[in-house]
C-alpha cells in the first residue's frame, strides 16, 4: 500500500475517531440544577443548542423564579454566570498555558493569562463573583494536572491532560461561546458565521457551532460538531493531494467508511460531480450499536489538492443523516 492510501485510512479514521469522542461522557459529578445541567451541556466543548433546549432553559427557569418569569430568571442566570467576553479569553489563554506546562512538564502561565486573570478581577470588583471566579480560583490546579500530564476537576468535568485533548480543547474554544451566547439569547436562532480552522482552505458558514483540531502537520485539519442530541459533523480536510485517479480515491474512501461501520449502502452511489469536481456520495446504514447511520460525502478538488471526507453520523435515521449532510454540504466554503 503507498504511502498516500495510508494518508487516506489516516483521515477516515480521523472522522470517526473525531466522532467518538463525541460520545465520551464528560460530567464527572451531577449538575447542581436542571439550569447547571443544560449550561452544562450547551457549553461543553462537544456541546450542542437547539431550539429544544434553548426552550428548556427557559421552561426550567420559570421553575425556580419567585414570580415564574423564565425569561427574566434566564437572564439573572446569565449574568451571574459572567460575562462572555472575559470566559472566552479566559480559556484561550488557559488552554494554551496548559498545552506549554504538559509540553515542558512544569507549569507555564503565560502574559495573556495574566492579563485575562487581571480583567476578571477588575470586573467582579465591579459586578460581584460569578462563575470565573470558580475558574480563577481552579486555574493553578489545571496547570498543575497539565505539567504532571495528569488529570483535574474543573466546575464539576474532568480533564485529562494529553496532547490530543488540549489541542480539542483550544479548538473549541469559539464554539463553546457562540453555544452559550445563543442559549442566553433573547432570541434563536443565532445568526450564522465562518467556521475556519486556521490555515485551513475549507470551512463552514452555519449556525451549527463547529470545533476544530489541528496538529503538527498544517495539511491536515479535522472539523467536529456535535449537531444535535442524535446527529454528528465529522469532517477531514487534507492539502496533500493525492497519486491515485480520482475514482479509485473516491471508492476507497467509500470502501473504508463501509469498513468503520460494519454496514452496508442504503442507497444508490452518487457519482456526480460536486460543485463541479469529483465526489462521491453515499448513506451507509451499520450495525454498530451507536450512531448505526452515516451519510458521507468524499469531495477533491484536484487543482488545489483537497480532499475534503464529510460525514454525518446519526442514531436515530438513515433520513436524519441524508438531510443534515444536505445542509451541510451547502454550507461549505473555500477560503
Amino acid at each position: 500500500m503507498n504511502t498516500l492510501s495510508v494518508d487516506r485510512r489516516v483521515m477516515m479514521s480521523g472522522t470517526v475517531a473525531a466522532v467518538l469522542g463525541l460520545c465520551d461522557l464528560r460530567l464527572a459529578a451531577a449538575p447542581a440544577s436542571e439550569l447547571d445541567r443544560i449550561v452544562s451541556l450547551v457549553g461543553d466543548p462537544d456541546g450542542y443548542i437547539d431550539a429544544l433546549l434553548y426552550a428548556q432553559f427557559r421552561t426550567e427557569a420559570a421553575k425556580v423564579a419567585s414570580d415564574g418569569d423564565g425569561v427574566a430568571e434566564a437572564a439573572r442566570y446569565a449574568s451571574s454566570f459572567g460575562d462572555l467576553q472575559l470566559h472566552k479569553a479566559l480559556s484561550e489563554a488557559l488552554w494554551d498555558s496548559a498545552e506549554r506546562s504538559l509540553t515542558k512538564q512544569q507549569v507555564v502561565q503565560t502574559p495573556q493569562l495574566e492579563t485575562a486573570e487581571a480583567a476578571i478581577r477588575a470586573s467582579e470588583t465591579r459586578t460581584g463573583r460569578t462563575r470565573l471566579s470558580l475558574y480563577l480560583e481552579q486555574t493553578p490546579k489545571l496547570l498543575q494536572a497539565a505539567s504532571r500530564q495528569s488529570w483535574a476537576m474543573l466546575d464539576g468535568r474532568a480533564y485529562t491532560f494529553i496532547p490530543i485533548n488540549v489541542l480539542a480543547m483550544r479548538g473549541s474554544v469559539d464554539a463553546r461561546i457562540y453555544r452559550l451566547a445563543a442559549l442566553f439569547a433573547p432570541t434563536f436562532p443565532p445568526a450564522k458565521r465562518r467556521w475556519n480552522a486556521p490555515g485551513c482552505p475549507v470551512g463552514f458558514d452555519t449556525e451549527v457551532a463547529i470545533s476544530h483540531i489541528r496538529e503538527d502537520d498544517p495539511a491536515y485539519t479535522i472539523y467536529r460538531a456535535q449537531i444535535s442530541e442524535s446527529a454528528v459533523l465529522s469532517a477531514a480536510v487534507s492539502t496533500r493531494g493525492w497519486r491515485d485517479a480520482d475514482e479509485v480515491v473516491l471508492k476507497q474512501d467509500m470502501e473504508l467508511a463501509l469498513l468503520q461501520t460494519k454496514g452496508r449502502l442504503a442507497n444508490d452511489l452518487d457519482r456526480s460531480r460536486f460543485r463541479e469536481t469529483p465526489s462521491l456520495r453515499y448513506v451507509i446504514e451499520g450495525t454498530t450499536t451507536a450512531l448505526q447511520f452515516r451519510a458521507g460525502r468524499t469531495w477533491l478538488i484536484p487543482q488545489r489538492k483537497i480532499n475534503v471526507v464529510l460525514s454525518i453520523f446519526s442514531n436515530t435515521s438513515v433520513s436524519e443523516a441524508a438531510t443534515w449532510l444536505d445542509r451541510m454540504e451547502d454550507a461549505l466554503v473555500l477560503a
